[in-house]
């Protein structure tokens, strides 16, 4: 047993003696490879100094250099030397009953701008403009010689200034035609405004024989000298016949925020303004704005004008003509919702039907129709606003179309509904009830006679489906003039045939409207205005 005691202390002062010479032995390796490291930068040091001819201190190499990327170095030259202080200053505190301490943050307003700028410009008031009347034509049958360097439309026989034009030749002259110049609205203002037009015809006190305001330029077989007055505005191609009663024209004009900037007045002082010109183009020049809008939106009326050139015109007469005015309001317009101009169609045809709708302006606007629902008459809906084949949406000009395979589609289930979804505020929907009776209607609304030309005249018409079919032409007249005998027509298989005798009647009187009255239950009216050459 003793001599097992014995051989296990030798086995464990043999163990302590191999692990101290190893111990021994790694540290003797770490110290020599340290001391060659250092010894082979300090040579190579040397020997780069000696060739550049630096003075190198051979104890400043002794550790490893920190290395930073260069993308690391050019951030750090940029950005500025900033003290690391602390923001909220601190206290030394050694009595523990003292030491708490609250912060109280409070929240400051550095300013506000108001976003509605106002900023329109209005037609100049001024009291030269003037309307001339020519029934017989007398300025242009005398080659404008009562006018020197000006031009008139051959065509008008009522002229308004249209100011200098240059002519072919590059000669400026004063141009005259039966429409006048527009007058302009120019909307400037960083929001939409509405415009409300006030249009009324006076004349003036005790000054000869008034001249009667027309409806419309189809002079009938009157001989009782007339003229006829009508405005357009920029918004409705149609024409509207001024008479003795106020017109009332209203719109809406889109605002510009694009072309407005932000300035500084001072501590908590900010507004919008116009950016100038300068500011303008270097605006435009950024990428990141080439589609914000800076172009101002504008609203026009134009006036037009005829006298009737058959009537008994008396020379020896002081004839008094009806003046124009317009009186304009404008200011700031509400919030409008959007919504669809027509509460119904018909899908009773094969021709595409065109409807409009309104995003409408500032916070009850939407900017898209997010769905359209077809729903049949028994409540299945499907959704159609992806549908290319039987919708076509235009954001631009603020339409849907009804495709002629949409029509046959919704006719096959016997009409129904279209709702439009819009994404504004409010989530509104538009509801367009599909009618599947169609009103009757003619195949033309104008025609153009051509000089010489005595041949007949085809107008097709349709007299509907449905309820709102007619059976037949109640009356068609010319003025006061009964077309619907065998004198001047005929009438068979959706054809109306105006014959040789009723062209040439049409053709003396310069042109004029045929009207065309269905037997429905409407008494649907039709009109096709012929014009003459």
């Amino acid at each position: 047993m003793n001599e097992y005691k014995r051989m296990a202390a030798i086995l464990l002062i043999l163990i302590f003696a191999i692990a101290d010479l190893s111990l021994t032995v790694l540290k003797d390796f770490e110290e020599s490879g340290i001391k060659r490291d250092r010894r082979y930068l300090t040579d190579t040091v040397d020997a780069i100094g000696e060739q550049e001819n630096w003075e190198i201190d051979s104890e400043a190499v002794t550790e490893e250099p920190d290395v930073s990327s260069t993308e690391e170095n050019e951030q750090a030259e940029k950005k500025p030397d900033i003290k690391k202080e602390p923001v909220i200053p601190l206290a030394d505190v050694d009595d523990e009953a003292l030491a708490q301490s609250m912060i109280r943050v409070n929240g400051r307003l550095e300013g506000l701008v108001d976003r509605k700028v106002f900023e329109v410009s209005l037609p100049v008031e001024s009291t030269d403009i003037e309307y001339i009347a020519d029934p017989q034509g007398l300025i242009c049958r005398t080659g404008y010689a009562a006018y020197e360097n000006s031009w008139f439309d051959p065509n008008s026989n009522v002229y308004f200034s249209r100011g200098q034009i240059a002519d072919g030749a590059g000669e400026s002259k004063e141009c005259y035609t039966g429409t006048s110049a527009p007058f302009k609205v120019v909307n400037k203002s960083s929001c939409a405004v509405s415009v409300v037009a006030r249009i009324f015809t006076e004349y003036s006190e005790g000054k000869g024989v008034k001249v009667p305001l027309a409806d419309n330029t189809a002079w009938e077989d009157s001989k009782k000298p007339e003229i006829y007055l009508a405005v357009q505005s920029s918004d409705d191609p149609a024409e509207a016949a001024l008479d003795r009663h106020e017109k009332i024209i209203t719109s809406s004009i889109a605002g510009c925020p694009g072309a407005y900037c932000c300035r500084y007045d001072g501590p908590g002082t900010y507004r919008l303004e116009l950016m100038t010109e300068s500011e303008l183009a270097e605006f435009k020049a950024e990428p990141k704005n080439k589609d914000v809008n800076t172009e101002f939106s504008e609203f026009t009326l134009t006036l037009k004008g005829e006298c009737s050139r058959e009537a008994d015109w008396d020379p020896d007469t002081e004839y008094n003509f009806p003046s124009v005015s317009i009186i304009w309001n404008v200011g700031l317009a509400e919030s409008v919702k959007p919504a669809v101009t027509q509460k119904t169609v018909s899908v009773a045809g094969d021709d595409p039907v065109e409807i409009s709708y309104s995003f409408g302006i500032l916070d009850k606007a939407a900017d898209a129709i997010t769905t359209a629902y077809y729903v049949t008459p028994e409540g299945v809906e499907r959704d159609l606003r992806w549908n290319g084949y039987y919708l076509i949406f235009s954001d631009q000009s603020q339409t849907v179309t009804l495709t002629p395979e949409f029509l046959e589609y919704a006719r096959e289930r016997n009409g129904g509904v279209l709702r439009l979804r819009f994404n504004d505020p409010a989530d509104t929907v538009g509801e367009i009830t599909l009618d599947t009776d169609r009103s009757p209607g003619l195949g033309i609304s104008e025609y153009v006679i051509t000089s010489g030309e005595t041949k007949q005249i085809a107008i097709d018409y349709d007299t509907g489906t449905g309820e709102k079919a007619a059976s037949g032409i109640a009356s068609m007249t010319f003025g006061k003039t009964d077309l619907l005998t065998s004198t001047y027509s005929s009438v068979k298989n959706g054809t109306i045939t105006l014959n040789a005798s009723a062209v040439r009647m049409i053709t003396e009187k310069k042109g004029g409207k045929v009207v065309v009255v269905f037997d429905d239950k409407a008494r649907t009216r039709c009109t096709v205005k012929i014009k003459t050459e």
